[in-house]
């Protein structure tokens, strides 16, 4: 009896892809010839020959900003434009050392690799079946810490041009677009700033849950509008959007649970009078 080998063959793969197959090759003793495709862990074209950088990484934070405290430690995502599918991904992120420690990489993409090293993140994956990110959704979060002081305008990460996503042929997607959130440590980004109108917002309870009260008072008729943003900068509820008369106001909300997960959210505040405006930010947490 001939002895056998066995091999996983890998097929060439299509756009709906294709299983691999396992094959049982009799072993003559003396020759065998076996065609094997395969891609690596970062190697996104399946060349064998790695993407070499080329040029300085460049910043791609976003307008969004995320408020933090020094020391503080939180969860950073980078996320997509636009929907992908795609069966193989090379994220290289460079990071300022001196403003961030970044403590770990999480992802819901089973199977993906990180590197943490000298201020730079690499991150890497490729499977047979593809994976699937919505617009806006997180390729990767970040669990970062804030060493000090940091301000809206400092390019703290920075995405470098080994970065690429390729789909089941190997072949390189193109027209792609990530984008993480600035982060910043001045407190005024997120309290009280008036500018000339007084306006005595109370905001309860915080954190929230099935409801949110607000209470105030408009020393003139003023227009209001009061909505929900989450850290990404995307309204997820309006409260209050009219023109009410000076005095006492408040409102009770209630949060559609299907759009709101555990995490801080923004609600702002403005009020524009013929004379006077004014804008409060106040940093909520909610908890189901």
């Amino acid at each position: 009896m001939k002895p056998f080998v066995n091999v996983n063959n890998q097929k060439k793969a299509t756009t709906k892809g294709a299983p691999v197959s396992e094959s049982r090759i009799a072993f003559d003793g003396t020759f065998s010839h076996i065609d094997i495709e395969s891609r690596a862990h970062g190697d996104v074209r399946g060349s064998y020959r790695f993407a070499e950088t080329k040029s300085a990484p460049v910043s791609f934070q976003t307008d969004e900003i995320m408020e933090v405290s020094p020391g503080e430690e939180f969860i950073l995502p980078i996320t997509l434009q636009d929907d992908l599918e795609f069966n193989a991904v090379m994220l290289e992120i460079s990071y300022d050392a001196s403003k961030v420690e970044v403590l770990d990489v999480i992802s819901e993409i089973p199977g993906l690799l990180h590197n943490l090293k000298d201020g730079t993140i690499i991150v890497s994956w490729q499977d047979l079946h593809a994976a699937t990110v919505l617009a806006e959704e997180a390729v990767v979060e970040l669990k970062v810490r804030a060493k000090g002081e940091i301000l809206p305008d400092d390019d703290i990460f920075k995405l470098g041009d080994r970065t690429e996503f390729g789909d089941a042929l190997a072949e390189t997607i193109e027209g792609f677009e990530l984008g993480v959130s600035r982060i910043t440590t001045k407190s005024e980004m997120i309290v009280d700033k008036p500018e000339e109108m007084e306006v005595n917002l109370n905001v309860f309870p915080n954190p929230f849950n099935d409801r949110l009260n607000l209470e105030y008072q408009l020393e003139s008729p003023s227009h209001v509008r009061v909505t929900i943003i989450n850290t990404m900068g995307a309204t997820v509820a309006t409260l209050i959007d009219e023109q009410q008369g000076a005095g006492y106001h408040e409102k009770v909300f209630h949060p559609d649970a299907s759009r709101f997960q555990n995490g801080i959210y923004l609600l702002r505040m403005e009020a524009i009078g013929t004379e006077s405006t004014f804008t409060r930010v106040v940093r909520l947490s909610f908890l189901r």
